[in-house]
């Protein structure tokens, strides 16, 4: 979607976690790591972390943060260094701050997409959906704008 609509500024993309934890114990914990891994590599390590969490751990299954040791090195993180990121309060914070936002904001699953547009009430989309219905919602969306 940001290949194809990013670049011309037609749509801008922001990330929320919205660990469910009832559902999946390592959620929230998984959640944390990608944080410290964004914190200690940078934003593209934030998502090739989290490709790398579901290429072990594909679909529902559930990663194990054992594993974490494992695939870190990857993007030249330091274990030591991860592991003070992963006990300190921050990550663990803006994870939290995510999760209440996406409650204020009536999540209540993920995904949990919030399509914002201008002059338009918000759309909301629970779970996941195919990239010809995502293209769907925008291209709707994008045709609906007022003129300028």
């Amino acid at each position: 979607v940001m290949v194809e609509y990013g670049s011309g500024g037609k749509v801008a993309w922001t990330y929320r976690h919205f660990p469910i934890s009832e559902a999946h114990p390592n959620a929230a914990k998984n959640a944390v790591a990608a944080e410290c891994a964004a914190t200690l590599g940078g934003t593209n390590a934030f998502w090739k972390f989290i490709d790398a969490m579901h290429q072990v751990a594909p679909e529902n299954n559930q990663f194990d943060p054992n594993n974490y040791k494992n695939i870190i090195p990857q993007f030249g993180i330091d274990s030591k260094s991860f592991n003070e990121c992963l006990n300190s309060p921050a990550p663990a914070k803006k994870v939290e701050d995510d999760y209440q936002n996406g409650l204020a904001a009536g999540a209540t699953g993920a995904p949990y997409t919030v399509l914002v547009v201008e002059g338009s009430a918000p759309k909301t989309i629970t779970g996941s959906v195919s990239y010809a219905s995502m293209k769907k919602f925008l291209d709707d969306a994008i045709q609906n704008l007022p003129a300028n």
